[in-house]
């Protein structure tokens, strides 16, 4: 047989086999990258935690007890002293393997981080991005833990987790009912195991 008529059919053989189609990386695009990491979707929950007096030692069991994977992320509104600076990020960080961040204006919230108001300010959420705003010079009913929980609860609807923990007074229940009203999902600490259960007494009467 020719060497002619060898390379005539192996051409035609080529040219029967089928061609794979070229891929995103041969076509110079990026192909989609995929993670099994939980809560990092669009979907994940945000978790709004407020607390006034006797909250650190709240913040300290609740953070000692959860998973550093659990998919949510979680924003925490104390009760702080306007004119101190706070320890809270430093005191939560020995708690959990999470990262623990002082909240700043435009901050994207991710899934398994904790994020605390920081003194002297009003926190609210939109888009997934959180916005530190002064407080107003005189407080009515709303409080800073009201305030967060009413804009999470019109940012994040369902995705919406408000909870309450110890405290005086009635912070927290005005946010709660909004985020309840908003099919999301309200939290509070039982009376029995607050060391202040006025806030939980008044979120679980509403």
């Amino acid at each position: 047989m020719s060497k002619a008529s060898t390379n005539s059919r192996r051409s035609r053989k080529a040219n029967q086999q089928p061609r794979a189609s070229a891929g995103p990386r041969q076509r110079g695009i990026r192909a989609p990258a995929f993670t099994t990491t939980r809560g990092e979707g669009h979907a994940f929950p945000v978790v709004g935690i407020g607390a006034s007096a006797g909250g650190l030692d709240a913040f300290k069991r609740l953070f000692s007890a959860m998973p550093a994977d659990s998919g949510m992320a979680f924003v925490l509104i104390p009760h702080l002293d306007p004119t101190h600076e706070s320890l809270m990020v430093e005191l939560l960080a020995k708690q959990t393997a999470m990262p623990v961040t002082e909240a700043q204006d435009g901050m994207p919230v991710h899934a398994n981080r904790v994020y605390v108001i920081p003194p002297n300010a009003d926190l609210a959420i939109t888009q997934r991005v959180l916005r530190v705003v002064p407080p107003p010079p005189r407080r009515g009913s709303q409080t800073a833990i009201d305030f967060f929980l009413r804009s999470l609860a019109a940012d994040q609807q369902d995705r919406a987790v408000g909870i309450i923990l110890s405290g005086t007074g009635s912070h927290g229940t005005l946010g709660l009912k909004d985020i309840k009203a908003a099919g999301g999902m309200a939290m509070v600490q039982t009376p029995e195991s607050a060391e202040h259960d006025q806030m939980p007494r008044s979120a679980i009467a509403t």
